[in-house]
């Protein structure tokens, strides 16, 4: 499995442009293909937003915090 914590979009084309265009048509195909996951690591009610801010803040989490109402 391959993941991305995080990166700049703009940083990336400018250093590598014909290669970040690549990589983005490979990335569409993926997501037309339904190949493309958001991992879920949490599920937290609305008023536990602050506990999700600090999981957040720590960098701890593999994917993505989801609040609920």
């Amino acid at each position: 499995m391959r993941s991305v914590a995080g990166f700049s979009l703009f940083a990336w084309r400018a250093a590598a442009p014909k290669q970040a265009r690549e990589d983005m048509d490979q990335v569409t195909q993926h997501a037309v293909e339904g190949r493309l996951r958001a991992r879920l690591h949490a599920r937290l009610p609305l008023d536990k937003a602050a506990e999700a801010h600090r999981i957040m803040e720590s960098r701890s989490q593999l994917g993505r915090i989801l609040l609920v109402p």
